[in-house]
């Protein structure tokens, strides 16, 4: 199975429409189905991204037999996806915890009575 196979799998799982994943990446329903349909290389952070929205890690979204290369948005080049894993499963928590704290933030302004 190729990465975006799993990830449709992994969106069917999660009842997420492509136009609900397209929603909150930003992008097109178009350009999130060619993203299933692996046409092109997909960026590290959009993996991140699509990795926090379906509530799996990163290491999780990718298919045992698609270890493949993606582009690092910081050099382009292609790198193998595993060597980053890690680290960008810390910087997806990290961006969680923000998002959170921004959130609550937002409560209270909006709600100081919360």
């Amino acid at each position: 199975m190729d990465i975006g196979s799993h990830i449709k799998y992994l969106r069917n799982k999660a009842h997420f429409s492509q136009e609900e994943m397209a929603d909150q990446l930003g992008i097109s329903q178009a350009a999130y189905g060619d993203i299933e349909k692996k046409k092109g290389d997909i960026h590290f952070d959009r993996l991140c991204k699509i990795a926090g929205i379906l509530n799996v890690s990163f290491n999780d979204l990718l298919p045992e037999d698609a270890k493949e290369f993606a582009l690092d948005p910081q050099t382009e080049q292609k790198k193998p996806m595993e060597t980053k894993i890690s680290a960008l499963e810390i910087e997806v928590r990290e961006l969680k915890d923000m998002l959170l704290r921004l959130q609550n933030k937002l409560i209270d302004r909006l709600d100081p009575l919360h």
